[in-house]
């Protein structure tokens, strides 16, 4: 059980015979690499990899960074062993947008001990740089201009506006919204009547073969019932309708939103009760019902602003500062409705 202790109890000599090459161990290895997580397409972004050299080398070696067994850039650099380590940068353009796979390689030197630290790989998300978005106005009001002005401001979304003129008739036509995918729909003060259960059926189709988020504003023309069928695909139910018409105190439930303001009161338009174990109320009112709800069934996302009047909030500024409350709350809301959080494909 003591080996070394027993072997001193013995008078028989012990002799180490080293076998093998006379010269020193020499090793080549890519130390590390420095690199964003997240970029945006159609961006350069800088891959920094640090190689280290131990031994007595004095070579010129090749460094070379793939994607997908596809060779992107390759450079020479000369290594000085014992220790001593290079930096060498790459700088280039992603190809795609999603998770991908990148390999910073070395190339090896003679009587090297080990080669499989001369290649290391790495993961950058690259995001999509720019999103489509649509507002669907049932009729304009004093929430539409305040909503579409925030959303233009973001550089990365591309809006396209439809306003219903009539009963059949938008501006401009319809039919470009059924033909154009876009990754987030906004519904403003619309529907205001009840829509046809073959348009709910081609909406809910839409949602899901182009994997668009929907977002819905309240408004003060819609009832109770103009929300029939899409409640499903809100992920929420309406009890029954609110008769309030004087504004209710609110505040936020969510820490993102830690300030302490005195909150101006909105009016609140429905009832709303989340279904589902997704459901999240970001900020209620002091009756209970949410203002600001998201939620998501399946792989839709869907956000609602319970309020006629949420545009009072733009004119409501944070700390005396430029920013906004509103454009604050639209910023957050169209982040996670394009799932710009990191937890999906599809990013912002």
């Amino acid at each position: 059980s003591t080996p070394n202790e027993e072997l001193k109890k013995t008078n028989i000599p012990i002799h180490t015979v080293g076998i093998g090459e006379n010269s020193g161990l020499v090793d080549v290895s890519i130390e590390s690499i420095d690199v964003p997580t997240v970029v945006l397409k159609n961006e350069a972004f800088n891959v920094r990899a640090i190689i280290q050299s131990i031994g007595n080398i004095e070579e010129r070696l090749s460094v070379s960074i793939y994607y997908e067994e596809k060779l992107l850039s390759s450079k020479y650099i000369r290594l000085l062993g014992k220790g001593s380590k290079k930096d060498i940068n790459f700088r280039f353009e992603p190809e795609k947008i999603g998770q991908q796979n990148y390999e910073v390689r070395v190339s090896s030197i003679k009587d090297e001990i080990n080669i499989i630290n001369n290649r290391q790989n790495f993961k950058v998300l690259v995001l999509k740089d720019k999103y489509k978005a649509a507002i669907i106005t049932g009729s304009p009001n004093k929430n539409t201009t305040i909503i579409k002005k925030i959303l233009k401001n973001n550089p990365r979304i591309e809006l396209e506006h439809f306003v219903r003129m009539n009963e059949v008739k938008f501006k401009p036509e319809i039919k470009n919204f059924w033909s154009t995918s876009y990754e987030l729909i906004v519904f403003d003060n619309y529907p205001i009547k009840p829509l046809s259960e073959s348009f709910i059926r081609i909406l809910g189709k839409k949602l899901l073969a182009q994997k668009s988020a929907i977002m819905l504003i309240a408004g003060p023309n819609q009832r109770k019932n103009s929300l029939d069928g899409i409640t499903s695909i809100l992920g929420v139910s309406i009890p029954d309708t609110s008769n309030n018409s004087e504004p209710l105190f609110w505040n936020f439930i969510n820490s993102d939103f830690p300030y302490k303001l005195d909150l101006p009161p909105l009016i609140q338009k429905y009832n709303f009760v989340g279904n589902g174990l997704l459901s999240d109320s970001l900020a209620i009112f002091d009756s209970g019902s949410p203002l600001w709800l998201k939620n998501q069934i399946g792989e839709t996302r869907s956000v609602i602003f319970n309020a006629v009047d949420i545009h009072s909030l733009y004119y409501f500024k944070i700390d005396d500062s430029k920013n906004n409350i509103l454009s604050k709350i639209l910023d957050q809301s169209t982040g996670w409705l394009l799932k710009s959080d990191g937890g999906n494909e599809k990013y912002f």
